[in-house]
């Protein structure tokens, strides 16, 4: 990353978040080249999983091994945006470096992958451990949070990809078996039910499909805030800026040079035997200084309109990855891509066809009959007798006057709530069923206030109730509650 001057991306310090914002314009410009890279080592860890009987697992590993999956395309990106030649040593040497075990292992949880990756993969210095500390820690400085973000935001984006695939199969395959023609709702019960009808390798796929399509910006945002802080740290930007300082200099003393001193002599000593008349030499000084004005400004432009020619041949030996190869072989993959979603779905029906999709219906529910169910459970929870009046009696003829007086208050709880519609919970508070009785039926609130304080004094206060209060209690509750 030392060719600094024909990078295809404007060097100069962003805030964090632009560097995001340029990182996906790049995943986006190169998406299927990268996807292509990722797709190497990923395929081959697919296909084993693919045998796996076990979801967990099988999801497990195609997640653990996301750090080895994005080696070639982040080599790509740097060689690309860099207009450089990787080798295939250099490759290689990026994935079977000692820095990819650690991802697999020590640092595996930590979010900083795609940020402090490059580090070791990319600035040559596998050789010194202690060196990729110090860079790394330097590197981190201040960026933390933004990574942290960059790392929930894109599994944040893998599980809402996931759920949307989810729902979309789940109402195609709805509308396609004419089960239901509106939309459905979302139920996580009834998509974990098609989960499982739909078989592990359908659910496989889809997670796998996720972590590609969301791959290439996560590795392009990591390495767009680590390039980022390079120029902070490395001054880039100035350096570039020197250069385009120093270029248009040179082009003002070379056109001074040639105005000072005799332009015919400086044409004859060039082109001796072709001298013409003054203005043909004029005219000719002046297109070789137009020529090399023109010379000079491409490094600019090519930085700004992210054009340039290739670069020269290696200087190494060692055999290279062409880039023209590696655009054949994303459009290779392209195709295959397709071809695989065309038999995914093709394979999807054939296997929908068995599934009994009334039981993802959505059941329309009588207001009625679940009114009638819940006060029917109320009453069950308030284990209370067919003749309420009568088992109070019977309860304080016995001597069990806390029994009876209770009898009368859960009585009129459940006339509150299955007569008068009260919206009272079993969890209130004698204070909370008063309140909601003052709003909602204010016509039964004194006869309700007077066996709420009944209750309380024998249920709390272990008060003995009079039996003529108890009589006008009872009388109360009949003329109210029955």
């Amino acid at each position: 990353m030392t060719n600094i001057p024909t990078a295809k991306l404007a060097l100069r310090h962003r805030t964090n978040f632009e560097a995001i914002g340029a990182g996906a314009l790049l995943a986006r410009k190169f998406w299927w080249e990268l996807l292509a890279g990722w797709l190497v080592l990923a395929v081959p860890v697919f296909i084993v999983v693919w045998f796996i009987p076990n979801l967990f697992w099988s999801i497990f590993l195609l997640w653990f091994f996301k750090p080895l999956y994005e080696r070639i395309p982040l080599r790509f990106i740097a060689s690309t945006l860099f207009d450089q030649q990787a080798t295939a040593q250099q490759t290689l040497r990026t994935i079977f470096m000692g820095d990819t075990w650690l991802w697999l292992s020590l640092f595996r949880l930590f979010p900083g992958r795609s940020t402090l990756t490059p580090i070791a993969a990319l600035e040559n210095t596998e050789s010194a451990p202690i060196r990729i500390g110090i860079r790394r820690r330097l590197i981190r400085d201040r960026i933390i949070g933004y990574y942290l973000i960059l790392h929930l935001l894109m599994f944040c984006m893998e599980i809402s990809l996931v759920v949307f695939f989810l729902t979309v199969i789940t109402w195609v395959s709805s509308i396609i078996f004419s089960i239901t023609p509106e939309l459905p709702t979302f139920n996580p019960q009834a998509i974990f039910a098609f989960i499982s009808a739909i078989g592990s390798h359908v659910f496989k796929t889809l997670i796998f499909v996720s972590f590609a399509v969301i791959a290439p910006f996560y590795i392009c945002c990591g390495f767009a805030i680590y390039l980022n802080k390079r120029i902070e740290l490395e001054g880039w930007d100035i350096d570039l800026g020197f250069r385009r300082l120093i270029s248009r200099i040179s082009i003002v003393l070379i056109a001074t040079v040639l105005v000072l001193t005799n332009g015919e002599q400086i044409y004859a000593q060039v082109h001796p035997g072709n001298m013409g008349d003054e203005k043909t030499v004029h005219e000719t000084v002046s297109s070789e200084i137009e020529k090399i004005y023109h010379e000079q400004v491409v490094t600019e432009t090519t930085i700004r309109q992210q054009k340039q020619s290739r670069s020269p041949q290696p200087r190494s030996n060692a055999p290279t990855i062409d880039l023209g190869l590696a655009t054949f072989f994303a459009r290779v993959v392209q195709i295959l891509i397709i071809s695989v979603t065309i038999a995914l779905i093709v394979y999807l029906l054939w296997q929908l066809r068995k599934l009994d999709f009334s039981r993802f219906k959505p059941r329309k529910v009588d207001l009625g009959t679940q009114r009638t169910h819940i006060i029917e459970e109320i009453f069950q929870k308030l284990e209370l007798p067919e003749n309420i009046v009568a088992s109070s009696r019977n309860a304080w003829d016995s001597g069990d006057y806390r029994e009876a007086i209770s009898l009368l208050y859960r009585g009129a709880l459940y006339c509150l709530v299955a007569r008068f519609d009260c919206p009272i919970n079993l969890s209130h508070t004698e204070a909370s069923c008063l309140q909601l009785v003052a709003q909602n039926v204010p016509g039964v609130l004194s006869a309700f206030a007077s066996i709420t304080e009944c209750w309380q004094l024998v249920a709390y206060a272990h008060k003995a109730i009079e039996t003529p209060t108890y009589n006008d209690l009872v009388q109360t509750y009949e003329a109210s509650f029955t």
